[in-house]
């Protein structure tokens, strides 16, 4: 028996295949080349510091997949918003596109590492939340010490004219 077909009586078997799915082993995504559609351009050849995806040689899926994502994180602020742009534009079929990212982009945001960032935005949210509410009580009581100030100075005033 051959290596593949080894593998295909091994994944046969519901326990085997669960328990590499939960370690991450097994995938829908094939490691056959060109078997995905291109939503990002891609070229074969050395890498280039612009929007389009770079291979040594075609790749396979989850690469391909992969690296939409590492390139993404290469750029920051407003590139990030021409990076897609750039193959948003090339890209026929805007909603199917539009689909994919979003599949992606969920699938990615269950990942540990951004749940860690979530928080951390959450956390800065609250802090700068706390300090806004600070600086509003602070200036509260300044304007309601110096209307107390008024008052009390118009009413001494009052007073030493009744005195009169």
């Amino acid at each position: 028996m051959n290596i593949t077909g080894l593998k295909k009586q091994l994944f046969s078997g519901i326990f085997l295949r669960s328990a590499v799915r939960d370690f991450g082993g097994l995938t829908a995504y094939t490691k056959t080349n060109k078997l995905f559609t291109a939503y990002f351009q891609y070229k074969t050849g050395a890498y280039q510091k612009d929007y389009l995806l770079y291979f040594p040689k075609d790749p396979f899926t989850r690469l391909y997949v992969n690296e939409i994502f590492n390139k993404l994180y290469e750029h920051d602020g407003y590139d990030i918003i021409k990076y897609l742009e750039f193959h948003y534009a090339a890209y026929e079929n805007k909603p199917n596109f539009l689909r994919f990212l979003r599949s992606q982009i969920s699938d990615r945001v269950k990942n540990s590492w951004v749940l860690k960032l979530q928080s951390a935005h959450t956390w800065l949210e609250e802090k700068q939340q706390e300090y806004k509410s600070k600086q509003e009580a602070r200036l509260r009581e300044k304007i309601q010490s110096g209307v107390r100030e008024i008052v009390i100075g118009q009413s001494a005033i009052s007073l030493a004219e009744i005195d009169r």
